[in-house]
């Protein structure tokens, strides 16, 4: 298996694994998800700008993964210190290719990514009920900072 940089002819197997991502997502958040198909266009833009890439799982041709991640700065506030951050927006893995480290392996090459951009740290949301997710990142080092409160009126 080998990261590497999604390029545009990747999308279509990056917008496959966008499916899984989705599906799952709105099983576990039906009020606020919904499995729908990922737009091309953001895709296009993510992999061709300059502030963010698709890094793609691969073994030899098939796609097992993918890492959305973007560069970011922290919001103007005073009371901030600033930073630059790498923002890891999605990271799926298909079903088939789970429980085999290509997860660990992805999250490794969006530290290289952050890395190599010189960029403070990495960072992410996470649903709540997203069990398997959350003991990733936590197994990976990432901590918890903030937590999202919602109320429904």
């Amino acid at each position: 298996m080998q990261v590497r940089r999604a390029g545009l002819s990747d999308i279509p197997a990056i917008k496959a694994l966008y499916h899984h991502l989705f599906a799952a997502m709105e099983r576990l958040e039906p009020e606020i998800m919904r499995d729908v198909e990922q737009d091309e266009s953001f895709l296009r833009e993510t992999i061709e700008g300059e502030k963010g890439d698709v890094l793609l799982a691969v073994e030899g041709e098939r796609p097992l993964g993918f890492a959305l991640v973007r560069q970011e700065k922290t919001p103007p506030y005073l009371c901030m210190v600033p930073h630059e951050f790498c923002f890891l927006l999605d990271l799926s893995v298909a079903p088939e290719a789970r429980n085999r480290g290509v997860g660990t392996a992805l999250l490794k090459a969006v530290k290289t990514w952050g890395r190599e951009r010189g960029l403070d740290y990495v960072e992410l949301n996470v649903f709540t009920k997203n069990e398997g997710a959350k003991r990733l990142y936590l197994r990976e080092g990432f901590e918890s900072r903030t937590e999202t409160l919602q109320y429904w009126i």
